[in-house]
């Protein structure tokens, strides 16, 4: 070796395992291998192995490759198989995708020139199994699928067990999910609860109940998605931890989110991240990361959000889960867009296209074409933007759900071009499909419409003929009165007021994240950053209230914000987080007035309508179990948006806010500081 060395054919370096000598140049390795005659070959092989198995006993696992290698050229085939699969599962472990589909694929080339015995075949089992996890987790879905079913199709021969085979149709089951393929999902959940029989609390009960429940929720069946995951939330944190527990996790959280329990949901998120730390498992550990931005976003905390996306990308994309890192770029460039970082929105979109392209998810796809078009509509680039929400359209349509949400942005972003009667077209097919968006598609037809302003209620009343999703309502203003109520009890002009100064005793300023502010200077100014809004379990708007008792009416007149902010916000009344009614401007277009809110902790759109004036009067009346919303441009002209039965036993709070979510399809650009509010007075009367 030594004079070899000297004569430059080899070199010497030195590893864990002592000096390791290397041909100096390939092309001398290959010449001299092929010198040794094909049995000599064999027999070196064999006892190189040998010797590394004998001399190294503990350390099998980190000279898997090696071993596999070396046992792969000899006749000790079954050897091979034992070392290659050991080499893959290190590989995967590490997250070398590339690395363990070679291993794993070596491993079937081998077994294809074994007897079929019932062991051979059980082997088959498992490196099917691994090809179709890793290809499933790089976003291959067709060859996980295939891979997937040639095992459960072989454990079924060799009689695995259940267990193993309920292991594999929870496995298929996911992969069908992200391929959009409910219906699919369905059936591989009833095959594998065949096979679980009435075990009760174990690992395969929770896999069960996962598959049932991803296939009950996207076939519109929620009872059983809602009781399936009730049921594993009883036992899951009691149960050893394996990777295929994760997506419980994800889906309890998400059941909690459902039912606005926040905490309990963010509770779910952190046993997550607990256990996936603790197992070093990192696709864990990121969809942790990912489940408590959810949950930032939720209330409101988009920074926080960002700051738990973005750390969870780094975790799936250092790992290669196409899918997830997919999933997350998705989301970082709708939520860039929320926070007017525009310029980040496209870094983010494009990448969250690419990666969904290489997805076998139309749902994917969907999503991420929309999520592109909703920011080229928000850039004014129509070019771009109609070509993406198109897309999304179809890729909608493809995966079985209704494609409301690009139908509407289409809808503005041909309003913003002039093109009145393509705008119409989609906003009218948004409503006849969903009601979930039909306050921003009816606020598009009618300022489509203002120029004839009587074609709107006949529009309406068509629509409701139909049998369209139009819910019931008032979709367009009625001209009515104010009731009669005595004197006001309280009345603020805020000119009057000195600079700095308070709103009296009585008045409480309610702002969740703490970073709203309200200011008086010859006006009231209420200022909500991106994000804050009274929606779902969102209720973060910052807002002033009073109490109030009884019969009452509260006006309040509203001025157009400052040039660099939206004007978002109006009258509240507030009894609790699930019962409130919001009487606002500018949610959905800048002469837009509504009325709507949460009821028994239901939320609704009550109402809503178009008022064409920038300085308006906005009024909430209670009266018994009725409360009534009315604007109106001058105080003297007023409109009725809409009435709803709304009683309250606790004690009543009524006031002014201000909404920090922009619909920046609506609203063409940055808007980064937010939206703020301001009020020449406020009048209560009782």
């Amino acid at each position: 070796l030594r004079e070899l060395e000297d004569a430059a054919f080899l070199t010497r370096e030195y590893g864990a395992w002592d000096a390791r000598y290397t041909f100096r140049y390939v092309y001398t390795q290959q010449v001299v291998y092929a010198t040794i005659l094909s049995r000599r070959r064999q027999e070196l092989h064999a006892a190189i192995a040998d010797a590394i198995a004998e001399l190294y006993p503990d350390a099998a696992g980190e000279q898997a490759e090696t071993l596999a290698y070396h046992y792969t050229h000899t006749e000790h085939g079954d050897r091979a198989i034992e070392h290659l699969m050991n080499a893959g599962a290190k590989a995967r472990a590490a997250y070398l995708n590339d690395e363990a589909v070679e291993c794993y694929r070596k491993a079937l080339a081998t077994l294809d020139g074994l007897p079929e015995t019932a062991e051979n075949v059980t082997q088959r089992v498992h490196v099917q199994e691994a090809l179709g996890r890793i290809h499933h987790g790089a976003g291959n879905g067709d060859a996980a699928e295939g891979h997937l079913r040639a095992a459960i199709d072989l454990g079924q021969e060799a009689e695995v067990g259940a267990n193993h085979l309920i292991r594999l149709c929870y496995w298929l089951g996911d992969v069908h999910w992200w391929k959009s393929e409910h219906a699919r999902v369905v059936e591989v959940g009833e095959m594998a609860a065949a096979l679980l029989g009435d075990e009760r609390g174990t690992v395969e009960e929770a896999l069960v109940n996962q598959t049932i429940a991803m296939g009950a929720l996207f076939t519109g069946n929620k009872p059983v998605w809602r009781s399936r995951l009730e049921r594993t939330a009883e036992f899951l944190r009691d149960l050893p931890y394996s990777e295929e527990l994760r997506p419980s996790y994800v889906y309890i959280w998400g059941m909690r989110v459902a039912e606005r329990d926040i905490a309990a949901a963010s509770e779910w998120a952190a046993a997550l991240l607990h256990v996936g730390t603790a197992h070093h498992d990192a696709r864990a550990t990121a969809q942790a990361h990912k489940g408590l931005g959810d949950m930032c976003w939720y209330l409101g905390d988009l920074a926080g959000a960002l700051a738990k996306y973005e750390t969870a990308l780094a975790v799936f994309e250092e790992i290669g889960d196409t899918n997830h890192a997919g999933d997350c770029l998705i989301g970082l460039g709708a939520l860039a867009l929320a926070m007017g970082r525009l310029e980040d929105a496209k870094r983010y979109g494009g990448l969250g296209l690419a990666a969904a392209e290489q997805i076998d998810s139309a749902m994917f796809r969907a999503h991420s074409y929309l999520s592109v078009g909703e920011l080229y509509v928000c850039l004014g680039d129509m070019s771009v933007g109609a070509h993406a929400l198109s897309r999304s359209i179809e890729l909608f349509a493809e995966s079985g759900q209704r494609p409301s949400e690009p139908l509407v942005a289409l809808g503005w972003g041909s309003l913003h071009e002039g093109d009145m009667n393509a705008s119409a077209g989609h906003f009218h097919e948004a409503v006849s499909q969903s009601s979930r968006l039909m306050g921003s598609a009816l606020s598009g037809l009618e300022q489509g419409y203002a120029d004839n302003p009587d074609v709107f209620p006949l529009l309406c009343a068509d629509l409701a003929a139909s049998g369209s999703a139009l819910p019931s309502g008032q979709w367009c203003l009625e001209a009515a009165s104010p009731s009669s109520f005595p004197a006001p009890v309280e009345r603020m002009d805020f000119i009057a007021i000195r600079p700095g100064g308070g709103l009296g005793a009585e008045w409480e300023w309610d702002d969740l994240h703490g970073d709203g502010a309200y200011a008086v200077e010859n006006v009231l100014e209420i200022r909500a950053p991106n994000g804050r809004d009274l929606s779902k379990a969102n209720v973060s708007a910052p807002r002033l209230l009073r109490p109030v008792e009884g019969d009452f009416a509260a006006d309040a007149v509203s001025l157009p914000g400052r040039d660099d902010r939206l004007t978002l916000g109006g009258l509240l009344l507030w009894v609790d987080a699930d019962n409130f009614l919001r009487v606002e401007r500018g949610i959905r277009g800048h002469r837009d007035v509504s009325l709507q809110g949460r009821v028994d902790g239901a939320d609704k759109l009550l109402g809503r309508g178009r008022l064409d004036a920038d300085r308006i009067h906005l009024r909430v009346e209670r009266r018994g179990g009725s409360v009534r919303a009315l604007c109106s441009a001058d105080g003297r002209a007023w409109h009725s948006i809409g009435e709803t039965e709304f009683t309250s036993d606790p004690p009543a709070r009524v006031g002014l806010h201000a909404i920090g979510v922009i619909e920046r399809t609506i609203y063409r650009g940055a808007f980064r500081e937010g939206d703020a509010i301001r009020f020449e007075s406020f009048a209560l009367r009782q």
